[in-house]
């Protein structure tokens, strides 16, 4: 073995990589990048949930001797960077913010909470139920454990700075959604969801770089066919093995996994199938932009990594940190996986998933259009 032929090998290959910066700058880049996005994503705790809540207690509005009512005290002491806590004049309205997916819990204080806390404290074998109801959203994985938490410090907090220790009576026998959620029925959406969008867009990937591999993106060039039919035809024909991916995973959460479908299966399928489009033509994007086969799959890492770990998929958006949240909606997955769990866990119809839907053909449309500009720069 000769050393000097082998250093050799290792100049030419170093020097052939020189050439090509942006991969360099791909090779260097991708594991930092998923050390960044791992570590934004287990960063810590469920933050910045909102709760609405409705208190009702009538030691509230009276002057109070020693400090506010009891109630005020309970969400004087919540913890507001875990809880962003609103309130609300009535049940109807808290549990509407809930419904509508701008809330996930309604903490209600009832008429006479304070006077039932201070009968309790007095009197413990008073008949008095000293009940704080909470009424959560189930559908969302470790949300509700977290609000409850919360809600329970902080009573803790404010009975035991009171003197004796007084029982209240956290209550959340009544979800507003979710009442028989189980953890599968949040996890499988997620799994659906990411399945199809990375298959789908790594099978258009690897597809479209044989063709054009093979010389055969370049000869339909030079025919009179034009970009734009040329994009078309390769999105109806990956955009159909989509519908099959979508198809084959709701079978088998369904059939095998029963997970339950409180809402249109059909809706929620709509919205993997949009979602599959959207991969088919966000992987035409790629293999289009890339100048080889390598650039093309090096592009996934970036794609995948970051879909994965900041889209809701497999963990709540909740525990990602508040300033990266708005950031979400800049991956389709966000939306498709948004719309399966509201139709599968909520029960809701089009009327409250078609902005979900919306951003979906948004997405596919943006993609398909610049690839057929790529297309028609590359033609010229």
């Amino acid at each position: 073995m000769s050393i000097r032929r082998t250093l050799a090998i290792t100049r030419r290959i170093l020097f052939g990589l020189l050439h090509e910066l942006r991969t360099v700058v791909q090779v260097l880049l991708a594991p930092v990048v998923v050390m960044v996005v791992f570590g934004l994503a287990f960063s810590g705790e469920v933050r910045r949930v909102r709760v609405v809540a409705v208190n009702l207690d009538a030691a509230a509005a009276l002057p109070m001797v020693g400090g506010p009512a009891i109630s005020q005290g309970i969400l004087d002491a919540i913890d507001r960077d875990r809880l962003d806590v609103v309130t609300a004049e009535s049940e109807d309205l808290a549990v509407a913010e809930v419904e509508a997916g701008r809330a996930s819990a309604v903490l209600l204080f009832p008429g006479t909470f304070s006077a039932d806390v201070l009968a309790r404290g007095n009197d413990p074998a008073s008949s008095a139920q000293a009940d704080l109801v909470l009424r959560l959203d189930r559908t969302v994985f470790t949300v509700p454990t977290a609000i409850a938490q919360a809600v329970q410090e902080a009573v803790t907090a404010t009975l035991d700075s009171r003197g004796p220790r007084m029982p209240v009576h956290l209550d959340t026998g009544a979800p507003i959604y979710g009442a028989h959620a189980r953890f599968v029925d949040f996890y499988l959406p997620g799994v659906m969801v990411f399945a199809c969008f990375f298959l789908t867009t790594l099978l258009t990937i690897l597809s479209i770089v044989g063709e054009r591999r093979a010389g055969t993106l370049e000869r339909l060039l030079t025919t009179p066919v034009t970009e734009g039919e040329i994009v078309a035809g390769y999105s109806i024909f990956f955009g159909l093995i989509g519908l099959v991916q979508s198809c084959l995973l709701f079978l088998t959460a369904t059939s095998i996994f029963h997970i339950n479908v409180v809402g249109n299966v059909f809706l929620a399928f709509l919205a993997v199938a949009l979602l599959s489009l959207v991969s088919v033509s966000l992987g035409m994007l790629l293999s289009i932009s890339a100048r080889s086969e390598l650039q093309a799959l090096q592009m996934v890492p970036f794609i995948v990594l970051p879909t994965f770990l900041l889209s809701g998929i497999f963990w709540p958006a909740e525990s990602i940190p508040t300033w990266l949240r708005p950031f979400t909606h800049l991956f389709p997955p966000s939306h498709a996986v948004e719309a399966v769990r509201s139709v599968v866990g909520r029960g809701w119809g089009l009327e409250r998933v078609w902005p979900q839907l919306g951003a979906l053909v948004g997405f596919a449309l943006v993609f398909l259009v610049a690839s057929a500009v790529l297309l028609r720069r590359g033609r010229s």
